[in-house]
């Protein structure tokens, strides 16, 4: 019997988290890229290397983000959405990015084609990152 409820509970997890992705799924590129570091500086997609970031959204709870850099390579990541919960255009995710040794916060707002983020770096253990605060405004594209 306890199996079965886990069984049943890992269902409807599994469904939660595919209906809240259908709201977002797509692919997107970034508009606007904002990278605001503990000093105050702020970074572009520029000041990163990328010429440009695309973000897939898909409904299997994966996240592909592909950046193009600034001599041409293609960088490709793949992150796995742990949680996700969306309240009307507003919501947030948590993911694990393979670069990164924690679990990653994203609030977010969304609306027509249009999706805004904004993730605050607070693992003190990250000390590249820690204190920065990423901003961002992608446009999802449309598929042909």
């Amino acid at each position: 019997m306890r199996y079965l409820f886990a069984f049943i509970f890992s269902l409807f997890s599994t469904y939660a988290l595919a209906s809240d992705m259908a709201l977002i799924s797509g692919k997107y590129r970034y508009e606007k890229y904002a990278l605001t570091m503990p000093n105050g500086n702020v970074m572009s997609m520029n000041n990163i290397g990328a010429k440009s970031i695309n973000m897939v959204f898909n409904l299997d709870d994966t996240v592909i983000m592909e950046l193009k850099t600034l001599d041409g390579k293609i960088i490709k990541e793949t992150a796995t959405i742990k949680e996700i919960k969306i309240k009307g255009n507003k919501g947030y995710w948590i993911a694990k990015w393979p670069d990164i040794n924690y679990n990653v916060r994203k609030d977010f707002t969304f609306h027509d084609d249009v999706f805004e983020y904004e993730i605050k770096f607070t693992d003190k253990s990250d000390t590249v990152r820690y204190g920065a605060v990423e901003r961002a405004t992608l446009r999802k594209m449309p598929y042909f």
